[in-house]
């Protein structure tokens, strides 16, 4: 839902970008490190604790590398704001390969299914000299040895939108946006919309006043995107997700331009979504100074990461 999220995840515990690591929406797992283990947490602002082998429970802070002590249980409570995390542990997760990627397709059956209470998951081997590399670098940093973890005190802003639970989605006018009317078009964009507790990976579904078309029988389906905003008969738009189908046949009104559609990833079920039109000028603005700023935070962690 936000690769972004996961490859600063990987980059907190000396992973490769392409590592495969674990993504949360709302409650997280419970997990237990057999051995010592360095692992992050990046995303939304989520309660983790900790609890040693000696029944100790702590708060463990996120955002940030943790080293984790052999034969502690680690549980992921609740997103406080945002809707989802990412974890990452160093040597990453060792789930098959499929298509050259360790990723899952849930909605297709591909890769590693939705884990269940008891599975064990494995681990590759971490690079020797880049751990050693982070873990001095945190001594430098004022290391804190708390047991049954060991972190450090700078953290990563979490990727909350600030204006959470309202979320202010962005939009280019779609190839059929045509088809609204002045009023349907209005009420579209002016529409604080809910979350439908149908959603899921393929679609966001948005309640709110109905959106209703007389006729769209002719629309042939087309090629559709992560971001695409569809409008089926029931009036009530649907965002095409991280897993959204290859094709559709209901009109697309609205697209969600691609370096936004990250923001979908804390759509949650107290979330609002309003639209708002933008320009393709303004997008390639946005993106530039997206990029920028992803460059800048990538070079910061990599100097706070050295020796």
């Amino acid at each position: 839902m936000d690769p972004r999220q996961m490859i600063l995840a990987n980059q907190l515990v000396g992973n490769l970008d392409t590592d495969a690591g674990m993504e949360i929406t709302g409650y997280g797992p419970i997990l237990h490190f057999p051995n010592d283990t360095l692992i992050a947490c990046t995303g939304a602002e989520c309660s983790v604790s900790i609890r040693s082998h000696s029944g100790d429970k702590k708060l463990l802070p996120t955002h940030r590398p943790v080293l984790i002590q052999a034969n502690s249980t680690v549980e992921w409570h609740h997103t406080r704001l945002g809707f989802r995390c990412w974890i990452a542990v160093a040597g990453g997760l060792l789930f098959p390969k499929i298509l050259h990627s360790r990723s899952s397709h849930l909605a297709a059956g591909i890769g590693k299914p939705i884990l269940a209470r008891g599975d064990k998951i494995p681990i590759g081997e971490a690079n020797p000299d880049t751990l050693h590399e982070i873990l001095t670098a945190l001594q430098k940093t004022r290391l804190t040895l708390d047991s049954p973890y060991s972190a450090g005190r700078w953290r990563l802003k979490a990727s909350t939108p600030e204006s959470w639970p309202i979320i202010h989605l962005p939009v280019l006018k779609g190839r059929h946006f045509t088809l609204l009317s002045d009023i349907q078009a209005e009420r579209t964009l002016q529409t604080l919309w809910h979350i439908d507790p149908q959603s899921n990976r393929q679609g966001i579904r948005l309640n709110g006043p109905p959106v209703l078309l007389t006729d769209t029988a002719h629309i042939p389906s087309e090629p559709v995107r992560q971001g695409t905003v569809q409008l089926p008969p029931d009036g009530f738009p649907i965002l095409l997700s991280c897993e959204h189908q290859t094709t559709g046949g209901y009109p697309r009104i609205l697209e969600i331009p691609g370096c936004f559609t990250h923001l979908l990833a804390h759509a949650s079920p107290s979330s609002r979504i309003h639209f708002h039109l933008t320009s393709l000028d303004e997008v390639d603005t946005a993106a530039i100074k997206m990029n920028q700023e992803w460059k800048r935070i990538r070079q910061s962690l990599s100097d706070r990461l050295q020796p």
